[in-house]
């Protein structure tokens, strides 16, 4: 979820003013972290109320398992949500430990989205209960954003030099049978 924010964070006597600042929110449930997903978020773009989010995970259901994915692009006047639920298709065009490329094809759009970990934190994550997995995590990372209509016409082209992304086995989120 996007939002504004205002106020100040200190950390060590070190204090930062926001005002109508742009935020992210997002909340996680379960004992356990998926076993290969991705996922990246910015909105820290050149343009004006440009915020992106798109998590890809193998996601066990009911003794299964599928491929899911979620997000969304916010404008300034509106919200293209995209996922799973909505038929909309991926392709992880390319993936390693630090570099992410992503189709997302929906009715109206082609979203593109390449993503390149900046110095990361390994963080303590759940693995069926217990926090023994560790996550690289990198609210420095870049991410580049292209959005075009089905057509081809040109909606955005940017890059978030201040992105959130994390990749954990993302390299098994691909498909060879995806195609768009």
């Amino acid at each position: 979820t996007t939002c504004s924010v205002s106020g100040t964070f200190t950390l060590n006597s070190r204090s930062v003013e926001f005002e109508h600042a742009n935020g992210y929110m997002e909340k996680d449930w379960g004992s356990s972290f998926p076993k290969a997903y991705l996922w990246m978020q910015a909105n820290s773009f050149s343009r004006e109320g440009v915020s992106v989010m798109l998590s890809i995970a193998h996601i066990p259901f009911h003794g299964l398992a599928f491929t899911g994915f979620l997000g969304f692009v916010q404008l300034k006047d509106s919200l293209i949500r995209f996922g799973t639920y909505s038929r909309a298709r991926f392709v992880i065009q390319h993936a390693t430990e630090t570099h992410i490329e992503a189709v997302i094809i929906t009715k109206k759009h082609r979203l593109t989205l390449k993503g390149a970990l900046g110095g990361a934190s390994g963080l303590a994550a759940p693995k069926e209960g217990s926090m023994e997995r560790t996550i690289y995590e990198s609210i420095d990372g870049t991410l580049y954003l292209r959005l075009e209509t089905a057509q081809g016409d040109l909606l955005v082209e940017d890059t978030s030099i201040h992105a959130g992304l994390e990749f954990s086995e993302a390299a098994k989120l691909m498909d060879g049978k995806q195609k768009l």
